[in-house]
Parts: C-alpha cells; sequence; structure tokens
C-alpha cells in the first residue's frame, strides 16, 4: 500500500500549480484540467467546507501531499514534514485571514494551559494543519481502496 500511496500523492502533487500575486506573495492552487473530479471535491467539500478558496488550506494539502510523493508514507512521517509559520506577523496573518479560524484557537484555549499568545496562535495553527492532513491522508487512502477495487473488477471482466 505505502507504493500505491505514493504513487496517487505524486500524481495529485502535480495537478498543483504555484502563481504570484501582484504583491509578490506565492500562491498554489489546483489547476482543474490536471486534477480529478474527486479530488477537486475533496478540496471544494472537505477541506474548504465553508471558505473560500484558502492559500493557507492548499499550501497545507500540497506540502502534505508532497511529503508524502517524496517517500513518506507513514501519516506520522508525513505530518512531521509540516510546520507552523514561525513569525507573530505570520501567525497574526493566518489567524484573522477567516473568522472561523477563532475555533481553532478557541479550542486550544479550552484544552490546554497555554498563557502566552504567541504560544496559543502557533498550537491554534497547528490544530488546523493537523485536521487537514488527517482529511488529506483518509482521502489518499480511499484513493488507494478505489484502484484496489478497480483493479480487481478489471481482473474480473
Amino acid at each position: 500500500m505505502s507504493k500505491d500511496i505514493q504513487d496517487i500523492a505524486t500524481s495529485l502533487a502535480a495537478s498543483f500549480n504555484t502563481n504570484q500575486r501582484a504583491n509578490g506573495e506565492l500562491y498554489y492552487f489546483v489547476e482543474v484540467q490536471e486534477a480529478n473530479e474527486d479530488f477537486m471535491d475533496f478540496i471544494r467539500d472537505e477541506i474548504h467546507e465553508d471558505f473560500a478558496p484558502d492559500d493557507f488550506k492548499y499550501y497545507t494539502v500540497y506540502h502534505f501531499i508532497e511529503a508524502i510523493a517524496e517517500g513518506n508514507v507513514d501519516y506520522l512521517q508525513a505530518l512531521d514534514c509540516m510546520y507552523i509559520d514561525i513569525g507573530m506577523h505570520d501567525l497574526q496573518k493566518w489567524a484573522s485571514s477567516h473568522l472561523s479560524r477563532s475555533y481553532y484557537v478557541n479550542t486550544v484555549l479550552e484544552e490546554s494551559d497555554i498563557r502566552d499568545f504567541y504560544q496559543l496562535l502557533a498550537a491554534s495553527q497547528w490544530r488546523e494543519i493537523e485536521e487537514i492532513c488527517e482529511l488529506t491522508f483518509a482521502f489518499l487512502e480511499k484513493q488507494v481502496e478505489l484502484n484496489c477495487d478497480q483493479q480487481e473488477e478489471e481482473e474480473y471482466e
């Protein structure tokens, strides 16, 4: 299965593209012509939910998939390749980029005894990263399963 999930991740990573905004910021997006319909549905319905297309979510999905494509096929191994923003400015920018990110901040406040604002934002961002990565890994596993089922059906025909 590890080779299968790596192959799928490699294929999906190739459907991402980057562009640069007028202010110089690099952002990731999925090239619709390059991606399969299941992946586009996953990005829209499970990753973004009530969000408009979001740079942080695309960035996180891409880098997690890229980590798997590079051979980190175990969930925790791939998660170890992820990181939070280290600058306060970037963490504040993340937190203020969408009102629903307050959910992550409130959850961390409830579940921890963090008293430092920087640590609170860092832990909150990490919470969102973990959520995105869990969803993405589950999607990849489902794709492996679907591919196996499809191969079995083709063998019986």
